[in-house]
């Protein structure tokens, strides 16, 4: 029942030019039209064309009993300006007929009105929970590559503390250390190889056997060399004639050493040219494997950012969509009535 207020609207004097529906009672209600939360557009409905609309009189008249054109003729609706606020009014030479058809009216365009905003709501509802479930795919398809990434490499990863894989530290930690122990030694390769190729004769022999980055043949027959160099030289010194068997013997066999440490070092440089290939092959695989590491880790963070921005922002669409979801389920009156009268025209 809307509540009436009388006198609150001062008797308006009819003329003979007023433009008003006829009727010696005016019954007049005055009501504030919220806007609708759900309707984005820039030219919302009409509020003042929808009351007048065939639909409410029809509503109107089934419910106070008057004809819907006589109802439309009798009314007035009025917007007041500069607010949300309309002033409806009914003329009628019976002040409860005139009652009866703004009321109803009234209630008619309040009842449409709830239930379009309730349509509306369910609307925004249907909205949100096909936005959820467009994003919910996309999640999906971001992790999906993400979870055969982490299986093809075996890479550890949890949902409830993913911190951040760092795969040259996590996964290969001697990727790094092995690629500069393969520098290391080539580079002690190829500075011996160059110390052997800039000896002159005079130093050949010695600086052969001191090769000490492949397995060396020289070595052995050059310290044998020097030994029997060394015993000679011992036993001319306790007085051994040069003449001597044992010298002798020991220079022959001196000679023979020294002849095998030389015709060894051809061999010596066949294996550190050998050795010096194998080592820069190595080098060139360890820095690809380094490559391919750099660049797995960077599909590895592409992938994560990618997977977890997506799964992030639905944890945030489904926490707005509870709070969206407590507010359209709300109950909300889209009309409130504000006041109402009845004054007798002179």
């Amino acid at each position: 029942m809307i509540p009436r207020i009388l006198a609150l609207i001062s008797l308006l004097l009819l003329t003979s030019c007023d433009s008003r529906p006829s009727g010696d009672y005016q019954s007049q209600i005055i009501i504030q039209v919220h806007p609708s939360l759900f309707i984005k557009s820039a030219s919302p409905p009409d509020p003042l064309a929808e009351i007048t609309s065939p639909k409410i009189l029809k509503a109107a008249s089934t419910s106070c009993g008057v004809p819907p054109d006589l109802i439309k003729s009798s009314l007035q609706v009025t917007p007041l300006k500069g607010t949300d606020f309309i002033q409806i009014t009914a003329f009628h030479d019976d002040s409860a007929t005139a009652e009866k058809i703004v009321t109803a009216v009234v209630e008619s365009f309040a009842a449409s009105e709830s239930t379009r905003e309730q349509a509306r709501a369910k609307g925004a509802l249907d909205a949100l929970d096909q936005e959820l479930k467009n994003h919910g795919k996309v999640v999906a398809q971001r992790k999906n590559p993400f979870d055969d990434f982490l299986k093809k490499h075996g890479i550890p990863y949890s949902e409830s503390n993913p911190s951040p894989v760092r795969l040259s530290r996590d996964l290969h930690p001697m990727t790094l250390q092995l690629l500069e122990k393969h520098k290391t030694h080539l580079n002690a390769l190829n500075t011996q190889q160059e110390e052997l190729q800039k000896a002159n004769p005079n130093q050949l022999l010695e600086t052969a056997a001191g090769i000490t980055a492949v397995e060396n043949p020289v070595a052995t027959n050059y310290q044998e060399y020097q030994k029997t160099l060394q015993e000679i030289g011992k036993l001319i010194i306790d007085g051994s004639n040069s003449d001597a068997p044992p010298i002798k013997t020991l220079v022959t066999r001196s000679a023979q050493l020294k002849e095998a440490a030389t015709t060894a070092i051809s061999t010596l440089q066949v294996d550190l040219d050998k050795q010096i290939s194998i080592a820069q092959k190595t080098l060139n695989s360890s820095q690809q494997e380094t490559v391919d590491l750099s660049m797995r880790q960077h599909e590895y963070n592409s992938l994560k950012d990618e997977y977890e921005q997506a799964r992030d922002l639905l944890r945030q669409m489904k926490i707005q969509q509870q709070e969206q979801r407590v507010l359209l389920k709300m109950p909300r009156t889209p009309i409130t009535i504000h006041e109402a009268a009845i004054t007798k025209r002179r």
